[in-house]
This record gives structure tokens, C-alpha cells and sequence, in this order.
């Protein structure tokens, strides 16, 4: 599981749906969530939080220019791969927090991804869960 901290900037509401953004190092997140339990219903802008997506949630690409509907388009820098016979494990330097991505082993070969290839890691934002600190 990948875990950040960040500080909530923004909080728009539609109904039980809420879409929240995280400043982490200068850098947006997208959360939408249901204010269905208590943890959500203590969201508020200015506060700080941890925030978590699995690993298989990391999609990677070595293009940066990309026109898609992701919205969390995370730059990083390759700083280790292992690859098994059917699974890559991507490690990637994010402002010098490490985020990890697990992806095929296929879908490795295929992007030639290398160490210190700098790559954009993409993650839904229904894949991102928020826990407050308290």
C-alpha cells in the first residue's frame, strides 16, 4: 500500500459525493469519495491527512503529455525494478517519497522501462482512500 501525507486544499459536494484535492509537495491529488462514515464527515480544507492507493492502482507512463481523463498525473523518476515471471514491481522516486507500482511483466518489457527513466505514474481518483490524522 502506498501511503502520503497532505494538507486538504478543496472539498466540492454533490449529494452524498465529495471530491477532494491534496496538496502533497506542491503537488495535486484527487480523491471522490461517499461521506458515508464518520472519518469522511471530519474532511475539512486545511486539514491534514494520509492518504493511501494499492499498488496495483499505479499505472505508468513514459509519456508525459497526456490527454486523458486521469486526473492524478504524478511525475516521478524510475529508482528500481524487479521483474518475476509474471509481475513487475516498479519503485518510483515522488519528491523523494517512494511510491510503488505493480504492473505485468509484459507491460514492463513493452514500456523498456529503466532505472532513472522518468515516467508519470497515473492513479484514479476513486482508488485514492483519505484518513485523517486524528
Amino acid at each position: 500500500m502506498n501511503i502520503l501525507n497532505g494538507k486538504i486544499v478543496e472539498i466540492k459536494q454533490s449529494g452524498a459525493l465529495l471530491l477532494v484535492k491534496i496538496e502533497n509537495n506542491n503537488t495535486l491529488f484527487t480523491s471522490i469519495i461517499i461521506e458515508d462514515s464518520e472519518q469522511n464527515k471530519q474532511l475539512e480544507i486545511g486539514k491534514n491527512v494520509r492518504f493511501s492507493f494499492k499498488e496495483t492502482e499505479v499505472i505508468i507512463s513514459k509519456t508525459s503529455e497526456l490527454k486523458i481523463s486521469l486526473q492524478n498525473q504524478i511525475h516521478c523518476k524510475v529508482t528500481a525494478i524487479a521483474i518475476g515471471e509474471l509481475l513487475a514491481e516498479i519503485t518510483l522516486n515522488f519528491n523523494q517519497q517512494l511510491i510503488t507500482s505493480l504492473i505485468t511483466a509484459n507491460a514492463c518489457n513493452q514500456l523498456g522501462l529503466q532505472v532513472n527513466d522518468d515516467v508519470v505514474a497515473l492513479i484514479k481518483t476513486n482508488e485514492i482512500n483519505i484518513r485523517t490524522n486524528d
